[in-house]
């Protein structure tokens, strides 16, 4: 299981749902920092240390118990990205935003 989960192919399914998620929800494409691959992989490793605190069933098979955990993961980080994305990205664009409008509505004077 360890290793299924914890495969590349694992964490690209992991990845480009989160990044398609974020992208069609705030148009930011998590491909421009590596942090959000980290974020993932370091969540990956919590949730797999963790993985007796939820509800998993192991006596089914190997990919679907790293089907589970994997949700665990998209959750959690879809989350976690989408709450750093609406609290540092999302104000900063607006913020430069408005300093434009404001220098365009000034010069227009």
């Amino acid at each position: 299981m360890e290793r299924i989960f914890f495969s590349r192919n694992n964490f690209n399914v992991i990845y480009n749902i989160i990044g398609e998620n974020i992208y069609k929800q705030y148009k930011y494409d998590i491909g421009i920092d590596k942090k959000y691959e980290e974020q993932i992989i370091s969540t990956m490793r919590i949730i797999y240390d963790k993985r007796d605190k939820y509800s998993i069933n192991y006596n089914s098979s190997t990919q679907n118990i790293s089907n589970q955990l994997s949700k665990y993961v998209l959750k959690n980080v879809n989350d976690n990205i989408s709450e750093y994305i609406k609290q540092n990205v999302i104000i900063k664009q607006n913020i430069s935003k408005n300093k434009v409008d404001i220098l365009v509505s000034c010069s227009a004077k």
